[in-house]
């Protein structure tokens, strides 16, 4: 307030304590680092619009993607085994248990249009205060289904080896016990010639 000769002679205003405010916006921070800084994609988009609105580091680095472009994505804009239909279908079956993760394999083509297996655990999330959304978790699976592979291929070899040294302790005839383990090389490295390596 200022008197006649616009000299000022008292201060009005207010004070807000804002420290709550403060610490909420660091919790929020520290929050939102500690899911940048997970190794597995994850994923938030909107339940009616499908798209985006939060995308992890690992998201944005082992997509291709930018966060700005994801951010403009929806889900039905990846790339994904699914049709939108079935991905739909998928999310309403989601929608109807919400208690329940969700987990499916598919196949996702990166940005650059390398395929990668996943494995997406899906859950519908309803916070009290807040709008619900999906929550995806995306886990790159190429080297589980390698493992798998390796030992699907061990086990057949291992049956093979087996039957042919039955046969051969059985006394049978020598002949068609080489044939058979000859006929198994030639099954287990998928060649013409039998060769290994």
């Amino acid at each position: 307030l200022r008197d006649d000769k616009g000299k000022p002679y008292r201060l009005s205003g207010s004070i807000t304590d804002i420290s709550d405010l403060k610490e909420i916006q660091r919790d929020l921070t520290r929050f939102k680092h500690t899911l940048d800084e997970l190794s597995d994609n994850l994923f938030m988009f909107d339940p009616d619009t499908l798209k985006f609105f939060y995308v992890n580091k690992s998201a944005v680095k082992n997509s291709g993607f930018t966060e700005q472009e994801f951010l403009s994505m929806s889900l039905l804009d990846l790339k994904l085994e699914f049709k939108p239909e079935k991905i739909r279908e998928m999310l309403s079956l989601v929608m109807s248990k919400p208690e329940e993760p969700y987990s499916v394999e598919t196949v996702f083509q990166r940005k650059d249009g390398k395929r990668i297996p996943l494995e997406i655990l899906l859950q519908y999330v309803i916070p009290v205060d807040s709008p619900a959304r999906f929550v995806a978790i995306a886990r790159d699976i190429s080297e589980r289904n390698r493992a798998a592979k390796e030992n699907r291929l061990q086990q057949t070899i291992l049956e093979h080896i087996h039957k042919v040294q039955q046969d051969f302790i059985s006394g049978g005839k020598r002949k068609p016990v080489f044939q058979r383990l000859l006929n198994a090389i030639l099954e287990i490295t998928q060649s013409e010639f039998g060769f290994i390596g």
